[in-house]
């Protein structure tokens, strides 16, 4: 018997797909995974958005905003919290830092074309100026908030 011709008892007796397979894998380690609780935290001044408060906090704004468009089952976005948070304390008056949670709101990051995340979107006068995909270090997003924060 070769490797294909092996079955999984799990699998026969559980009778999942490969794809409902994964999802429930994925969830798992997501529910259990310890990073998660930092998801959940406060992380300094940034601003929650949400589909209430979205455009009088950022299209509205006469200061620029940095977007984290994120998400608590996201490994990076959970990683990328803390440099968020740094640079909400970094850029208190001078810009706006907030983070959407895209499993929450996901009608907003198709919107704005969010297919992966960390996404990070800046905005000046409720216009995209400038974006991000993945994990940055906290020069980057520093660099993309000086060009339109003067």
């Amino acid at each position: 018997m070769n490797a294909c011709q092996v079955k999984c008892p799990l699998m026969s007796m559980l009778k999942f797909t490969l794809p409902a397979l994964a999802l429930l894998i994925a969830i798992t380690v997501a529910s259990c995974n310890p990073s998660n609780e930092m998801a959940n935290e406060d992380h300094g001044p940034t601003v929650t958005l949400t589909s209430a408060n979205f455009d009088e906090v950022v299209l509205k704004s006469d200061k620029p905003v940095l977007v984290d468009f994120w998400a608590p089952w996201c490994g990076p976005c959970v990683d990328l919290a803390p440099t968020i948070s740094e640079l909400a304390r970094d850029y208190e008056g001078k810009a706006i830092v907030g983070k959407l949670n895209t499993a929450d709101f996901g009608e907003i990051a198709t919107k704005y074309n969010i297919s992966s995340i960390p996404a990070l979107v800046i905005f000046k006068d409720g216009q995209v100026v400038d974006r991000r995909v993945g994990l940055q270090p906290k020069e980057n997003l520093a660099k993309m908030l000086d060009q339109v924060a003067n």
